[in-house]
């Protein structure tokens, strides 16, 4: 379950930025979890869970936006949404020659707390 590891992680940077902030009471954090992570959202919530015991994010929730995949073709230079109905091809020119700009990220937004 890779899940747990992102949640370690989530809660080791959370953590940090709760000391950074002076925060002692968290009630939420926030996190955009990309696509291409596989992760699954109820998973993650039972990795958070477990992950926060015994620390300052013991009651906070895990309020979770998944991010779409964003690719961006280095031929015509435009984003687009990779999809296997057109073979993950550009939409716009058909051209192969593109990169993964948003989707593999497991990001921190924002921590709700006192």
């Amino acid at each position: 379950m890779h899940e747990m590891s992102y949640c370690v992680r989530i809660v080791d940077e959370a953590i940090k930025a709760c000391k950074e902030n002076s925060l002692e009471n968290v009630s939420s954090v926030y996190v955009e979890v990309g696509r291409m992570t596989a992760c699954v959202n109820e998973l993650l919530i039972k990795a958070f869970d477990k992950a926060k015991k015994d620390t300052i994010l013991e009651n906070a929730n895990l309020v979770i936006t998944n991010q779409d995949v964003v690719a961006f073709c280095e031929i015509c230079n435009k984003e687009f949404k990779p999809s296997i109905e057109n073979n993950y091809l550009c939409p716009i020119c058909k051209g192969v020659q593109s990169r993964i700009v948003k989707g593999r990220d497991c990001i921190i937004t924002r921590i709700e707390g006192e």
